[in-house]
């Protein structure tokens, strides 16, 4: 099992310059007390931003042949949460130049209580192959 099928991300979508996405929780994503761990929240940043990072470079600079790679992530969890149920994450990329994206990432529960607030920063590179 790899870290992207451990942390069981349901979907992401990408939408103009936004995303949302879903990481169903359970024991691998807990700490020693049964919460979400911080780690797997910022993996969960990471992976995620990344991903749209590039799915956004592909729509808008096709012939480039970019990627996205994690540079920086930086959070501030406000709120335990049990580790079950589901962690929602709400995307907005507030800069999208052209060596680097910057996300800024709302991490809710079910009833969207703020959990964490990240910004994910994301290097641009070129594709190798």
């Amino acid at each position: 099992m790899n870290l992207l099928e451990g942390l069981d991300i349901q979907y992401a979508r990408l939408e103009d310059d936004a995303f949302e996405s879903c990481m169903k929780l359970g024991s691998f994503h807990a700490q020693p007390f049964g919460y979400l761990n911080g780690g797997a929240t910022l993996a969960f940043a990471e992976i995620v931003g990344g991903m749209m990072s590039t799915a956004y470079l592909e729509q808008h600079r096709p012939d480039e042949k970019l990627m996205a790679v994690g540079q920086t992530v930086t959070a501030q969890h406000v709120n335990p949460k049990q580790s079950t149920g589901y962690l929602y994450a709400y995307g907005e990329l507030i800069k999208h130049g052209k060596r680097t994206h910057v996300w800024s990432i709302r991490m809710v529960d079910e009833n969207d209580q703020l959990i964490s607030y990240i910004t994910a920063v994301n290097a641009i590179i070129p594709r190798k192959g």
